[in-house]
């Protein structure tokens, strides 16, 4: 995957989305490895949460829009948000039969993150922050990295690499690399492998069977009782991370 030129010129839309990919930090669809076309394969949720993200989430919308995958469902989650973000997620929605958009009392991230995954209706959901972006091939890619194991039960998820994004979506600098895989349960204690939330892609029946993420302690994320297996991450970095946070 070549890296974009962080200098790139892209031309915004009135909504807020994005027509250059490669602005975003993003890597153009051209570079991507041929062969991860599918055409068949396990529904997905992108799962997005969002409070007071007018500047920022439509971009990422489209980040999830955009997706090369076709078997994909996406769910905002408007977390009580008191700027234009209902009203910008609703006019892209607006047509698109993949896009729900709920809009809930201010509860947090990780409430919204679990609403979100008990009303998807998909095998696996991933989880796209409101200021984060994907590459156009991410969800393809991990899909394809658990189709080697015949998305077996023991395999709950996969995750994937990132690059650190500024709020103009340049590339400051790549995230955190990792090549753990299978049972890592022990050295994630010490070592964040996912890198930040919205590089897991995970089995919908895992998260509810652990209960999902906990609201009473973000920085624990989900709870770790889940004995699956994770798989290792796609190579490539396929998110970009931005350093601000999009909830209470």
């Amino acid at each position: 995957m070549h890296p974009c030129n962080p200098g790139a010129q892209g031309e915004d839309a009135p909504d807020g989305t994005i027509r250059n990919p490669c602005r975003a930090g993003l890597a153009d669809r051209r570079s991507a490895p041929r062969g991860i076309r599918a055409v068949t394969g396990p529904g997905v949720t992108a799962v997005i949460p969002a409070y007071n993200m007018e500047a920022l989430v439509g971009r990422t919308l489209a980040s999830a829009l955009g997706q090369t995958y076709p078997h994909l469902e996406i769910i905002v989650i408007d977390d009580g948000s008191t700027d234009r973000t209902r009203a910008i997620v609703d006019k892209m929605a607006a047509g698109d039969p993949r896009v729900r958009v709920i809009s809930v009392e201010n509860g947090g991230l990780a409430a919204a993150r679990n609403l979100g995954t008990r009303l998807s209706t998909t095998p696996y959901v991933a989880y796209l922050d409101a200021d984060d972006l994907w590459h156009p091939e991410k969800i393809a890619r991990q899909i394809a990295a658990l189709s080697a194991h015949g998305h077996e039960g023991e395999w709950a998820g996969c995750y994937a690499l990132s690059r650190f994004i500024d709020l103009a979506d340049r590339v400051l600098d790549n995230g955190p690399s990792a090549d753990a895989r299978g049972d890592f349960f022990e050295q994630h204690l010490y070592r964040n492998h996912l890198g930040n939330g919205s590089c897991l892609l995970v089995r919908r029946d895992a998260v509810l069977e652990i209960g999902g993420f906990d609201p009473e302690h973000a920085l624990r994320g989900l709870r770790s009782a889940a004995p699956e297996q994770v798989a290792e991450a796609p190579k490539d970095r396929i998110v970009a991370d931005r350093p601000v946070r999009i909830a209470k």
